[in-house]
């Protein structure tokens, strides 16, 4: 036998020792050694794992982002804070019920009382806000007590109102209380000035009907009223008038025949009469101003 060249010798003792022999030597068996070196060889060939926060490989996110679910993309990070965090949200008390408005009251007259100073009826409207119950007053008397719906709004007629009168709604509510009111005015609607004649309706009749509503001493028809300052501005007090001017006046020939008629004068405290034969002095025209604002300021009612 030739002998082989020493190359080949030499691979040939390597082929040896990589390789050992599959029969008879010992050595695992042919399919045994295929299966255990195909494990060694892919475990090698496989690349590690990436650490990514202790979530396994090919969890979703390790996965190409084009294979995953849309919604699991716009989701964002589901991480135990964020789930914590959705939970609080989902069990957070809701807002606390708004307070009750603060109460309100409006209380007038359901039109602009007339002029005038005769007895009339006062209609009065109320409107309120936040309340439960209300009492509407004239002055102290008490006309209603209102509760619920009446005291949401409503309407109270007041017949007979002779004067000037306060009229007040009060109310209580959840929060606190509150009031409104309105006072009724009596208005003469007197002129600016008011002129009064000797005679007929005038300065003579003006101290007749002032008398007799005072309760005061009436000058009969044979009667004048003297040419005095004190007696001009009693006249125009009872008229509603605070101011006077006399006009013109007659000087020792009021009456032509003086021995059978009188002169009344006012001297600050009531009517006295005189015969007019010693002072036949007597008012011809006098004129009144500053009118009183208010029937409560007349001298006295109509």
């Amino acid at each position: 036998m030739r002998a082989l060249p020493l190359s080949l010798a030499l691979l040939a003792a390597a082929c040896t020792a990589e390789f050992p022999p599959l029969d008879g030597d010992g050595g695992p068996p042919l399919d045994q050694a295929l299966i255990t070196d195909g494990a060694v060889l892919a475990r090698d060939l496989t690349p590690p794992p990436v650490d990514r926060g202790g979530r396994p490989p090919g969890d979703a996110e390790d996965r190409d982002p084009e294979d995953r679910d849309p919604q699991t993309l716009d989701a964002g990070p589901t991480d135990d804070a964020t789930l914590l965090r959705d939970a609080a949200v989902r069990d957070q008390a809701p807002p606390p019920d708004m307070p009750p408005p603060a109460p309100r009251v409006m209380l007038d007259a359901s039109e602009a009382p007339p002029s005038g100073c005769a007895p009339r009826t006062v209609t009065l409207t109320w409107r309120t806000l936040g309340v439960d119950r209300c009492t509407l007053r004239a002055g102290p008397d008490v006309l209603r007590e209102l509760q619920g719906p009446d005291a949401a709004f409503g309407e109270h007629a007041v017949p007979g109102v002779v004067a000037d009168t306060r009229f007040e709604l009060t109310c209580e509510g959840p929060q606190a209380a509150a009031d409104a009111s309105f006072v009724a005015i009596f208005d003469p609607a007197l002129p600016p000035t008011l002129d009064l004649l000797r005679g007929g309706g005038g300065i003579d009749q003006t101290q007749r009907t002032c008398a007799a509503a005072l309760g005061e001493a009436q000058m009969a028809n044979d009667g004048a009223v003297d040419n005095h300052a004190g007696s001009a501005a009693r006249l125009c007090q009872c008229q509603g008038y605070g101011g006077f001017d006399i006009v013109s006046a007659k000087r020792g020939n009021c009456f032509a025949s003086p021995h059978d008629n009188s002169i009344w004068s006012w001297n600050g405290s009531q009517w006295s009469g005189q015969r007019a034969l010693g002072h036949n002095h007597c008012l011809e025209h006098i004129r009144c101003s500053a009118p009183v604002a208010t029937c409560g300021a007349l001298l006295y009612p109509r």
